[in-house]
């Protein structure tokens, strides 16, 4: 009956607050608030265990076991009650709902407790919990508030001020449309996708160059719309108009359609890579155009990066377009950029895709910061991060954060365009970074490799930035 119930992956953040979980607790006296709509619980204890006497606790039983069942489960001081069955599922529906509640376990050899709070009214909770001995954990949990979306984007507004502002758009998916708020710093983005920051899907967005496709999940608000969680981010390389050219039978093609030429004075396809230095930056943000000059083996090729527009490949050390202009603005690494685009009239490339890598050595082997006076050498480090401080302006910043782990604690300096974040983190800018850093409800999570300082301090070349739900 409900064997798919617990499909989703199990490192959804619950939907509500775990306040105890053991036997022979003391029953609340806070009062609860009557509510009109009741909460439906549908649960399935997943795994039973008894510790012997002086011994391991028994394996836990999986949840095709008999041994699941005949579980009675009940809330005290209410009249919902069910029995598990043979796969350890039951049902409660909570008359009235409640804003904390007990929930009781019993059978001959069990009898434990479990305190839940923040249950929503009218919602349906489901729940996956372990019982082991005297104590009850909930493996798993999930409300109907829980919403997964997907569509085609287009941009509502954007509120607040950098870095913590927010991103409303319309998913239009067959003839159904639904409004999405993504949070900078605060939505993670899948680095599977094609965009993987905030300011690279607002770019995206406004400049309307592409398709942009967006899937995820969040949670619904009370207005019918959903504040997300995760999202992938994916863009079309042709709006409308070009579908056509895919299959070689775009009208306004002419009789060549390999010369790739168009209404914009695109010559054809070029491909290019180099080491680059910035020639010029035009425009205002979100909708930038950098010129880069490339010097490769063939010589040298003005390529321009479209903020918004060019995607940038995740396998590359940098990401995005402010980091990539923080990075060409610092000078202080090789900027390695290859990529493809459209040949223009006057023999500049107009960048389609770029994959942006960057020298992390001098050329002998060591870290950057090696050679650098009061520079020590090579480091590792990982550990919960707490900001210290922050130096220097947008572009061009330095936070330094304390990394607290077993062994002590250590000094790290993140550097704004010079440390490379990991692809496959959650976190993937400085921005980010700080906005994490910010709030009391998410542990950061940072580990790396850089250069030991004389002072004790290290240098970060490169971080790999995870964050997870405070307990």
């Amino acid at each position: 009956m409900l064997s798919s119930l617990f499909a989703r992956r199990a490192t959804l953040v619950p939907a509500f607050a775990l306040i105890a979980a053991m036997a022979g607790c003391e029953t609340t006296d806070s009062p609860t608030a009557p509510v009109d709509a009741p909460v439906v619980m549908l649960g399935r204890v997943a795994s039973v265990s008894q510790p012997g006497a002086g011994a391991a606790p028994a394996p836990s039983l999986t949840s095709s076991s008999s041994e699941l069942a005949g579980i009675e489960v009940s809330v005290e001081g209410g009249t919902a009650t069910d029995v598990t069955d043979d796969s350890g599922n039951f049902q409660l529906e909570i008359e009235g709902g409640s804003e904390e509640i007990r929930l009781r376990f019993r059978r001959g050899d069990i009898d434990v407790r479990l305190s839940l709070s923040g249950l929503p009214a009218g919602a349906v909770i489901q729940l996956e919990i372990g019982l082991e001995g005297s104590s009850a954990t909930v493996l798993s949990s999930r409300d109907s508030r829980d919403d997964e979306f997907e569509g085609v984007a287009s941009l509502v507004s954007i509120e607040g001020a950098e870095p913590a502002r927010t991103l409303r758009v319309d998913l239009v998916e067959a003839s159904r449309t639904e409004r999405v708020s993504i949070v900078e710093g605060v939505t993670l983005f899948d680095n599977e996708g094609d965009i993987l920051s905030f300011s690279g899907l607002h770019a995206a967005l406004v400049a309307g160059s592409r398709v942009v496709k967006i899937e995820g999940d969040g949670e619904r608000n009370d207005d019918g719309s959903t504040t997300a969680t995760s999202v992938k981010v994916e863009t079309d390389d042709d709006t409308g108009s070009d579908d056509d050219s895919d299959d070689n039978s775009d009208d306004n093609s002419g009789s060549d359609d390999d010369s790739g030429s168009d209404d914009d004075g695109s010559e054809g396809p070029g491909e290019f890579e180099g080491a680059a230095a910035l020639i010029a930056i035009e425009g205002e943000a979100p909708a930038r155009t950098m010129r880069v000059e490339l010097a490769g083996l063939a010589g040298t090729v003005l390529v321009d990066i479209a903020e918004g527009v060019t995607l940038f490949d995740n396998e590359g050390d940098i990401l995005s377009f402010g980091d990539l202009l923080a990075a060409l603005d610092r000078g202080d690494r090789v900027v390695k950029i290859e990529g493809d685009g459209h040949v223009e009239d006057y023999g500049s490339v107009s960048a389609t895709a770029v994959k942006v890598e960057t020298s992390e050595d001098p050329g002998d082997g060591t870290l950057p910061g090696d050679d650098t006076p009061g520079s020590e050498g090579p480091a590792e480090f990982s550990g919960t991060a707490a900001l210290v401080s922050i130096e220097g302006e947008t572009s061009a910043r330095t936070v330094r954060v304390e990394l607290t782990r077993v062994a002590g604690s250590v000094l790290v300096d993140i550097a704004e365009g010079v440390t490379v974040f990991d692809g496959e983190g959650d976190i993937l800018s400085i921005d980010a970074l700080l906005v994490a850093l910010d709030r009391s409800d998410l542990t950061v999570t940072i580990e790396g490799a850089g250069a030991l300082a004389g002072d004790g301090s290290i240098t970060a070349a490169s971080v790999k930035v995870e964050t997870s739900q405070t307990p």
